[in-house]
């Protein structure tokens, strides 16, 4: 089966609708309980991320109740089936005009994302990063934004610069800290099925 290529013209809209591909074509690996629990919250929190002009498509219910009692046959079972209504939502995203680039859908009732928040707060340390200013707020920002995320070690390794009392090299000190901000935004570009904290 060939990918199906979402552009509705909105980043975390796009990277959601092809998680959802993803997850259609997956087995979930006759029913066993621990990738069953991957598939099941990997589409609560794509679906959530969705505006409602996609998530409209989707006849998918994947709250489907205490998934550890029953046997791997039901699992199995219960998979398949959100499979294959994710495929007929993804395939009605694909008809839908509207949601084609530039083709007027809104899409701005979604939840703003976690790699969203995080890009923000790259692009203030950049800015301080070439302009000169004060590191620790924005570097307690991706702290607290990066919680439970890869992007955390960055961000912890942007603290240990900043509070470093003696800067032998400058030059060094700088090409760290551009690669953690650099790397830091480069894994929020896979963060978009998580809602941003409020």
């Amino acid at each position: 089966m060939t990918d199906r290529c979402f552009e509705t013209g909105d980043a975390v809209t796009d990277f959601n609708l092809r998680r959802l591909g993803h997850l259609s074509r997956n087995d979930a690996d006759g029913g066993d309980v621990r990738l069953f629990e991957i598939h099941i919250l990997a589409t609560i929190d794509s679906l959530e991320m969705l505006p409602a002009a996609a998530r409209r498509h989707f006849r998918v219910d994947p709250y489907v109740g205490d998934y550890f009692k029953p046997s791997d046959a039901w699992r199995q079972a219960t998979w398949a089936q959100i499979a294959k209504n994710l495929h007929n939502g993804l395939n009605a995203v694909l008809a839908d005009e509207t949601l084609q680039k530039g083709g007027g859908a809104d899409l701005s009732d979604r939840p703003p994302s976690r790699g969203e928040q995080i890009t923000t707060i790259c692009k203030k340390l950049e800015a301080i990063y070439d302009k000169g200013g004060s590191w620790d707020a924005a570097v307690a920002e991706l702290e607290r934004a990066s919680g439970g995320t890869n992007v955390n070690s960055e961000a912890r390794a942007m603290r240990r610069l900043i509070e470093k009392k003696r800067i032998p090299d400058v030059g060094a000190w700088r090409s760290d800290m551009i690669g953690y901000i650099w790397r830091a935004n480069s894994s929020a570009q896979h963060l978009h099925h998580l809602r941003a904290p409020g």
